[in-house]
C-alpha cells in the first residue's frame, strides 16, 4: 500500500519533467503506468536496473508524448515486443536518446521496429568485454 501511495503521489506531479528511478526495486509495470498516466510532460526517465516488462513500454507509448530520453540499461525482463509498443504508440514521438546498455535479450526485431519509427534516435549501447583468467 505504501508504494502505491508513493507512486500515485509521483503521478500527481503534473509538471514533473525529470525522473530517475534507476535501481529502485519497488518499480513495477503498474507503478510506471501510474506515473506515466499522470506525468504527461515527462522528458527524461531513467528505469535502468529495474524489473520492468513489456507492459511498461505500453504505458510509455500511450502516455509519454514528450519523452526525449529513456534509460533502460541493464533491465532484463522486457523483450523486443516492448519496442513495438513504443514504436506503434501515440506517445514517445520525441524520443531522441535510448540507453540499452546491458540489455542482451534484445534482437534485431526490436531494433528494426525502433529504426522504422524513430529516424533520428540515438541509441547508446556500450560494448562489454569480459576477461577470464584461469
Amino acid at each position: 500500500m505504501f508504494f502505491f501511495n508513493f507512486f500515485s503521489g509521483i503521478g500527481s506531479c503534473k509538471n514533473l519533467q525529470d525522473l530517475n528511478l534507476s535501481e529502485c526495486s519497488a518499480i513495477s509495470d503498474e507503478a510506471v503506468k501510474i506515473i506515466a498516466s499522470g506525468c504527461h510532460i515527462l522528458l527524461y526517465l531513467n528505469l535502468s536496473h529495474t524489473e520492468i516488462t513489456d507492459q511498461t513500454f505500453r504505458s510509455l507509448g500511450r502516455h509519454c508524448h514528450f519523452l526525449q530520453y529513456l534509460s533502460i540499461a541493464y533491465s532484463k525482463q522486457f523483450t523486443d515486443r516492448a519496442f513495438t509498443f513504443i514504436a506503434n504508440g501515440r506517445g514517445c514521438r520525441k524520443l531522441a536518446h535510448l540507453d540499452i546498455t546491458g540489455c542482451t535479450q534484445l534482437t534485431s526485431v526490436g531494433f528494426e521496429a525502433m529504426a522504422d519509427a524513430f529516424r533520428e534516435l540515438e541509441v547508446r549501447r556500450k560494448k562489454i568485454n569480459f576477461e577470464c583468467e584461469f
